[in-house]
């Protein structure tokens, strides 16, 4: 993430794979919540930015990562 547009690039790859985890597991990962996608990806998006070390995930969001990453 030293680039400049690596954030972005990471924060709309775990966008996409948190979008596809989740059109084939979203009933196991959030059962009461199944019409409702956002759930789910919300969640995901979340557990990733967690995974993140703690110096890139400071990076990250100094970098608007975050916010890149929370957009609808």
């Amino acid at each position: 993430m030293a680039r400049p547009g690596e954030v972005m690039i990471l924060a709309s790859r775990i966008r996409a794979a948190s979008r596809d985890w989740c059109a084939v597991h979203r009933a196991v990962l959030t059962p009461d919540s199944l019409g409702d996608a956002s759930v789910c990806e919300r969640e995901m998006r979340r557990r990733a930015y967690v995974a993140l070390p703690r110096p890139q995930r400071m990076h990250f969001v100094r970098a608007g990562g975050q916010t890149a990453l929370n957009r609808r």
